[in-house]
């Protein structure tokens, strides 16, 4: 029974589990939460965005948890806030402050084997909350403004910017090129 380690013990030759493998199990059946898949796709999204910089050439790391601020953070250059859905081009985005920076990186996960991130610099997508937040206000003048930003793509009906016409997030599909050189960094083999 070549692969199987110490912890996972078979009994029987039909290979049942014993019952410190059954307990294991039910320990991650519980972990299954919704919430929990949530972080998870979170963390799958920041991962992804670390690798696609990593294979450019950027030293990038995932900011500590809970850091308030940047998700992914690189090396003498500019830092990331990641958003990640499996549920179709729509993002919940909070307040943003000015930041020449900071980039922002939409994971669309919706095909996990071939997930696509939409680059856009922090001056691009607090323009295109604002245009979209004014167009929703149009709309629905009376609604209370609760802080938090949809970007979509399309828009609901009745909602799209006039800058921002359906189709206009692939424009910022897989831009790295936005982003500065990478920082070569000094190797002690020179």
């Amino acid at each position: 029974m070549s692969g199987i380690t110490d912890t996972t013990r078979w009994s029987g030759e039909q290979g049942l589990k014993t019952d410190r493998c059954e307990k294991r199990l039910a320990y991650h059946r519980v972990m299954a939460t919704p919430q929990n898949e949530k972080i998870l796709l979170g963390e799958a999204g920041e991962h992804l965005v670390i690798s696609r910089l990593l294979r450019l050439g950027y030293v990038a790391s995932q900011a500590p948890r809970k850091w308030r601020g940047d998700d992914v953070l690189i090396d003498q250059g500019p830092s990331f806030q990641v958003k990640t859905t499996d549920k179709g081009l729509n993002w919940m985005i909070g307040q943003i402050r000015p930041n020449y920076r900071q980039f922002y990186a939409l994971v669309d996960f919706r095909q996990p084997l071939a997930p696509v991130v939409y680059v856009l610099s922090n001056k691009d997508i607090r323009k295109v909350i604002e245009a979209a937040y004014a167009s929703f206000r149009a709309v629905h003048p009376d609604s209370k403004d609760v802080g938090m930003r949809n970007v979509l793509d399309p828009w609901r009906k009745g909602c799209a910017p006039q800058k921002y016409p359906d189709g206009w997030l692939e424009h910022f599909r897989e831009r790295w090129d936005q982003l500065p050189a990478p920082v070569k960094s000094l190797s002690s083999d020179a």
